[in-house]
C-alpha cells in the first residue's frame, strides 16, 4: 500500500493540502513577555506544491500573542538552491539552502519516509470514511532524522519567526513523531495525516534562552 501510495505521489501533477500546526512554548523567556506561562502559535494555510519543478506556495494566517496575522510563503529552486520567501506582518524574508535529497522531500510526500520505516507502521483491520470515501489507517512512530522531511513547510513559517529554532537543529538524536496516515481506498493517494512530534521539550529554541517546545502537532 505505502508502495503505491509513493509511486502516485511522484507523478508530476500539482497537489493541494490544507495545513493546521500547533506549537505551544514554555519557560522563563516566555513568562519575560508578559503572556503568562505559555505560549501557543497557529498556523491555519492552503498549500500547492508541484515536483517537476520542486516548487510550493502556502497562503494562510498564523496566530500568535493573541492575534492572528495573515501570511505567505513561496519556495521556488534555482540552480543548486533552494529558496523560500515568507511574508508575514507586512515583511518578507529570505531563505536560501543548498538542494539536496531531504530538502526536496519536504515538498513532496511523506511515503519515501514510511517506506523507510515499515517495520514501524501498522495498518488498521477496519477502514475510516472520510468525506464518503473509504480510507486505510496507518499508523506508527518515525525517529531521528527522519522526521525531518514530515516538518515540511512548517519549519521555514516557524524559523522566520523565531519559534522554531530547535527544529533545524544539527541533532534530531532523541525527538519522535507519532503518526495516523489516511490513505484512499480507491485511489491509493493521500487524504490526511496527524502528527504528535515528541522529545523538543528538553530543546531551547534559541542560545541563551530558557525556552522549550512543549506541544507541536500538525494535521
Amino acid at each position: 500500500l505505502i508502495k503505491a501510495v509513493d509511486e502516485n505521489t511522484k507523478s508530476n501533477k500539482p497537489s493541494d493540502a490544507h495545513m493546521n500546526v500547533t506549537l505551544s512554548m514554555e519557560g522563563e523567556a516566555v513568562s519575560s513577555l508578559g503572556l503568562g506561562d505559555s505560549m501557543t502559535i497557529t498556523m491555519d494555510a492552503d498549500m500547492q506544491t508541484t515536483n517537476d519543478p520542486v516548487a510550493a506556495y502556502m497562503k494562510g494566517t498564523m496566530g500568535m500573542f493573541g492575534m492572528n496575522f495573515d501570511m505567505e510563503l513561496y519556495t521556488v529552486t534555482d540552480d543548486s538552491k533552494i529558496i523560500t520567501y515568507v511574508g508575514m506582518m507586512n515583511q518578507w524574508m529570505k531563505q536560501e539552502v543548498e538542494v539536496d535529497e531531504p530538502q526536496v522531500s519536504q515538498l513532496t510526500a511523506a511515503a519515501e519516509d514510511l517506506l523507510a520505516n515499515l517495520d514501524s507502521l501498522s495498518l488498521a483491520e477496519e477502514t475510516e470514511e472520510v468525506d464518503g470515501s473509504e480510507v486505510y489507517i496507518i499508523s506508527g512512530t518515525m525517529e531521528g532524522e527522519d522526521i525531518k522531511s514530515i516538518i515540511g513547510p512548517a519549519e521555514s513559517v516557524f524559523n522566520t519567526i523565531g519559534g522554531a529554532e530547535a527544529i533545524d537543529g544539527s541533532t534530531f538524536d532523541g525527538l519522535a513523531v507519532d503518526f495516523k496516515y489516511a490513505v484512499g481506498k480507491e485511489d491509493n493517494l493521500p487524504v490526511y495525516a496527524d502528527y504528535v512530534f515528541k522529545g523538543f521539550e528538553n530543546i531551547a529554541n534559541t542560545d541563551g534562552l530558557d525556552m522549550q517546545i512543549s506541544n507541536f502537532t500538525m494535521h
